[in-house]
């Protein structure tokens, strides 16, 4: 799903999202043409990326993804293939990524959004999560890390059951 293209507003009428999902981006990606740009999610390849992807379609709630280098991107940005770790930042790099992620995130909901309205799914390492989740959880949002502390393969195991179970397998 899509996630809704808050920037349009909204009927009064309209359901209120409450819920969102971020998911970590990853080290695996398509090799382009220099200059060339793809959808964000067809950008990332690996495993787990792919998974955690298949997980946030399934919820069908809005969700975006967290890229070392753009930040907080939406599923119809399109990006250019880059190579850079959240892991690589310095310290000063890391601690502006988290703040201009919330930021970026604060600028997509609609004024009448209230932080203590909203819970987030934060589906990445802990570099990307901390701070990130305590800075969310700072200013009223509620956050929830479905799989912190889980290996890779335990991540991976969630992630397929959650699918089945939602399309009734």
């Amino acid at each position: 799903m899509k996630p809704l293209e808050l920037t349009e507003g909204r009927a009064e009428s309209t359901p209120r999202i409450n819920r969102f999902i971020f998911l970590g981006c990853g080290k695996s990606k398509r090799t382009l043409v220099r200059g060339a740009k793809i959808p964000s999610p067809e950008l990332y390849t690996g495993q787990l990326f792919r998974a955690r992807l298949a997980y946030a379609k399934s919820q069908e709630l809005p969700w975006f993804i967290l890229s070392a280098k753009y930040g907080l991107v939406t599923p119809w940005d399109r990006l250019a293939t880059y190579d850079l770790r959240i892991d690589r930042l310095s310290s000063l790099d890391h601690a502006a990524w988290h703040v201009g992620v919330v930021a970026q995130f604060m600028d997509e909901l609609v004024d009448d959004d209230r932080p203590q309205s909203i819970c987030i799914e934060l589906h990445a390492g802990n570099e990307y999560c901390e701070p990130l989740e305590s800075i969310l959880t700072s200013l009223g949002f509620t956050v929830e890390r479905p799989v912190k502390g889980l290996p890779i393969g335990k991540q991976l195991q969630h992630y397929k059951t959650s699918v089945q179970e939602i399309a009734g397998l």
